[in-house]
C-alpha cells in the first residue's frame, strides 16, 4: 500500500462524512440514518464505484449514498485530467 493510496483513501473517507453531514443539516438525512450509515460503514457495507466520467457513487448500506465527481478529490484530479488528454 503506497502513501498515495492512504492519501485518496482518507480523502475519500472525510469527502463521504462531510456530504453525510450536510445532508443530515440539509434534512436530506435523519440522525438516525447517520447512526444506521455509520454502522454500515464500521461493518463493512461500502461499497464504491467509478463511472468513466469521472463520476462515482459511494453506497453506504441500503441507508445512504454519495455521489461526487473526481474533481472534488484533489489527489486524483490531476491524474484523472491527464489521463484525459
Amino acid at each position: 500500500m503506497t502513501s498515495d493510496t492512504l492519501d485518496f483513501g482518507t480523502e475519500l473517507a472525510a469527502y463521504t462524512a462531510g456530504a453525510l453531514l450536510k445532508a443530515v443539516e440539509n434534512g436530506e438525512l435523519t440522525p438516525e440514518q447517520l447512526d444506521r450509515a455509520k454502522g454500515a460503514m464500521r461493518a463493512g457495507a461500502v461499497i464504491a464505484r467509478r463511472g468513466p466520467d469521472g463520476t462515482f457513487l459511494i453506497q453506504i448500506g441500503s441507508v445512504a449514498a454519495v455521489e461526487g465527481h473526481i474533481f472534488d478529490l484533489p489527489s486524483l484530479a490531476a491524474d484523472w485530467e491527464a489521463d484525459m488528454n
